[in-house]
């Protein structure tokens, strides 16, 4: 069965892939609640034929919640009811929250937020901080990243996305993850912000949902 979403957007109910446990799918919405309020979050979760979740608090353990194509049929429900440029950037500020609602407290990015690793070099704090985050993914989530770099960026390649998961679409979609790698850099550089772009995306065809991020600060502190 397809279901067809505004703007080219096609999403593809299937159970391959893999799974968010339930851990990553409370905090994620906790994170949709915090950005859409209570009462738009229950209409995208009734559109994206979840309605059951607005009723349900999951267990903070790493049983499987959720399987790929229910999160991204979640994420594309934020485009077909807001408008695109709104879902995005709603998105983009859910993929913040995410980090600050939990995702920094998994065992891996704590020890970043040590003392001794703040006196370190900001170069050596950002790829750490990446390197992390993409274990904890690759460990939770069944997705598969990795990082690599050229002289001018770091690339966060995504070969297995959930966000992104069954969707043919026209766009790059995965502005949460955009904004969950804004809030990892923001929050392991001390406050510094970085250019995040996803410059190619499985939703539109790509092999991979590639994110370019910029060596140094924007604006530097």
């Amino acid at each position: 069965m397809t279901q067809r979403l505004e703007d080219g957007v096609a999403a593809h109910a299937t159970h391959e892939g893999g799974y968010f446990p339930n851990k990553l799918v409370r905090i994620l919405l906790f994170s949709l609640e915090e950005v859409l309020g209570s009462n738009s979050l229950r209409a995208v979760l009734t559109l994206a034929r979840l309605p059951e979740l607005a009723d349900q608090t999951l267990p903070p353990n790493f049983e499987p919640a959720l399987p790929f194509s229910a999160i991204a049929q979640l994420t594309a429900a934020i485009d077909e009811m807001h408008g695109v440029r709104s879902g995005q950037q709603l998105s983009l500020r859910t993929g913040h929250a995410l980090f600050r609602h939990g995702i920094k407290d998994f065992g891996g990015l704590l020890s970043v937020a040590d003392v001794a690793f703040r006196i370190l070099p900001l170069s050596f704090r950002v790829r750490l901080s990446m390197e992390v985050l993409g274990e904890i993914l690759n460990r939770y989530s069944d997705q598969r990243v990795r990082l690599t770099e050229t002289p001018e960026c770091y690339l966060w390649i995504m070969e297995r996305c959930a966000i992104c998961w069954g969707l043919q679409t026209t766009y790059p979609v995965c502005s949460l993850v955009t904004g969950l790698l804004t809030e990892t850099l923001y929050w392991a550089s001390g406050g510094r912000s970085f250019q995040v772009e996803e410059v190619t995306c499985i939703g539109l065809g790509d092999p991979a949902c590639m994110f370019r991020i910029g060596r140094m600060p924007v604006v530097p502190a």
